[in-house]
């Protein structure tokens, strides 16, 4: 769906437009926030990234 949209669009309007956009049921999105916090690592993030981008 496409929704073209003016310099002149008001507020009200333009909540009008995205409230009409039918949203997509049955497809579960990443709760990224569920997983904040649990990985427990040793050492520098950022010595252990290029560690790993090294190996490829």
């Amino acid at each position: 769906m496409v929704i073209k949209l003016k310099k002149t669009t008001k507020k009200k309007d333009l909540d009008k437009l995205l409230n009409s956009i039918p949203k997509k049921k049955g497809k579960k999105l990443l709760d990224a926030k569920k997983y904040c916090g649990i990985l427990k690592i040793e050492g520098n993030p950022t010595e252990i990234i290029r560690k790993m981008r090294d190996e490829w």
